[in-house]
């Protein structure tokens, strides 16, 4: 982009409502995911086109929650550049292999200390469940609302929402 250009784009944020903030913030945020993936780029939502996952101001109804395209696949496949980053979360060496696959999630074998992890061992996310809502759940805590509101949109349990 023209630095121009971007410095009269740059100038314009302070007039943008709070809904026109969360949609630009949450554009820039899957731009720069797209960009750190190693596949192709993601087509870039314009700045006056709904962002995916982005809800709006109304009230969202009780009923079941959209299928996210965001859901094992996606874990998975992020899963696997973590792997190949990182290694084995038990002991950190490289030489790892596929090993199956539970809970829709591929599973992994470390050669040097035997034992069996997936992309989420070790992290906050290890025992979560219903991955295809995590998006959802995700933009309903960007868009700052309560727990009780995020899973109305989820279609869960409160509780759940909170965990």
């Amino acid at each position: 982009m023209d630095l121009t250009v971007f410095e009269a784009w740059l100038g314009g944020i302070a007039a943008l409502t709070e809904p026109q903030r969360r949609r630009a913030w949450q554009a820039l945020a899957l731009s720069e995911a797209a960009e750190s993936d190693d596949r192709e780029p993601h087509a870039r939502p314009a700045l006056g086109a709904p962002c995916p996952g982005q809800a709006s101001d109304d009230p969202q109804p009780a009923s079941p929650p959209p299928v996210n395209p965001l859901g094992a696949a996606s874990v998975a496949a992020l899963g696997q550049r973590r792997v190949d980053s990182l290694g084995c979360p038990h002991c950190a060496h490289r030489e790892v292999v596929r090993w199956g696959q539970a809970s829709g999630l591929p599973r992994y074998r470390c050669k040097a200390c035997l034992r069996t992890f997936n992309a989420l061992t070790k992290t906050p996310l290890a025992k979560l469940r219903l991955k295809e809502l995590w998006a959802t759940q995700a933009a309903a805590m960007i868009d700052g609302v309560s727990t009780a509101k995020a899973a109305q949109r989820c279609g869960v349990h409160y509780t759940t929402a909170f965990r």
